[in-house]
């Protein structure tokens, strides 16, 4: 007697239409932005809806700053000021991608200066500065 063929009768063909899968992914990803790097790696398809929603806003550390804690939780997606050049991902895809950028407290604007021509689209920057700003 033979071995029952397990994998047999499971199809690799996807039982939703695309566009569906696609807005469930989604959906999960902004409902618990948490779980984007997990996401990512369910295959293929997903990775290239959901790797974009992940790098909309950048959280950029200084040197010497320990990673914040994210308050509330969102779709922040931390990284270094020595890291963000050491990306798997190309410029052109931070240069689309990336909304929202969030310095350290006072940034050198050389690291501005970098930062900001890698991420052509952002929409929003911040730079909390520190001590009062007189007039």
């Amino acid at each position: 007697m033979s071995e029952p063929q397990l994998y047999s009768q499971v199809s690799m063909e996807p039982k939703l239409a695309v566009e569906l899968e696609r807005q469930i992914f989604e959906l999960a990803a902004s409902l618990y932005p948490r779980t984007m790097p997990v996401l990512i790696l369910v295959g293929r398809r997903v990775k290239i809806w959901i790797e974009p929603l992940l790098y909309r806003v950048l959280a950029l550390q200084g040197p010497h700053e320990p990673a914040r804690e994210q308050e509330p939780p969102d779709t922040t997606f931390q990284i270094s000021f020595d890291s963000i050049q050491k990306l798997a991902r190309p410029e052109a895809f931070l240069r689309h991608h990336v909304r929202h950028i969030r310095f350290p407290v006072a940034s050198h604007p050389h690291y501005i200066s970098q930062i900001l021509p890698i991420c052509g689209a952002a929409v929003n920057i911040v730079v909390p500065m520190v001590g009062n700003i007189s007039k």
